[in-house]
């Protein structure tokens, strides 16, 4: 039983090295594709690609431009704020725990690499 244990405690071993080195490689596949995906997307799924919308901006004179340059600007905002304050909330309670459900979170992990039934 012991020999098998140590086996088994070398290859988990392993097992957590190759998990360390291949998970930057796979978040780094993961970016890689989605910038792909939004650099490829087709220009329809932009505004730009609406004609009517297009020739009533370019018709418009200069105020009417710098207006909507603004308005696109104040419109920005407001949903960066909201979305930078619940990451910050979400960053500052990542931690927050109580006691029982850490316990439980922890609860069926085995760090040993002895075989828990040979208890003598």
């Amino acid at each position: 039983m012991c020999g098998s244990a140590a086996v088994l405690g070398v290859r988990f071993g392993w097992l957590h090295t190759m998990r360390s080195l291949a998970e930057p490689l796979i978040k780094a596949l993961k970016y890689g594709l989605a910038t792909a995906a939004v650099i490829a997307a087709p220009s329809a799924l932009y505004a730009q690609g609406c004609a009517m919308c297009y020739q009533n901006a370019a018709a418009a004179g200069p105020r009417t431009a710098e207006a909507l340059r603004h308005g696109i600007l104040i419109m920005l905002f407001p949903p960066l704020f909201i979305f930078a304050g619940i990451i910050v909330l979400a960053h500052r309670r990542r931690n927050d725990m109580s006691d029982s459900e850490a316990g439980l979170e922890y609860q069926d992990d085995y760090t040993s690499f002895e075989d828990p039934s040979d208890r003598s």
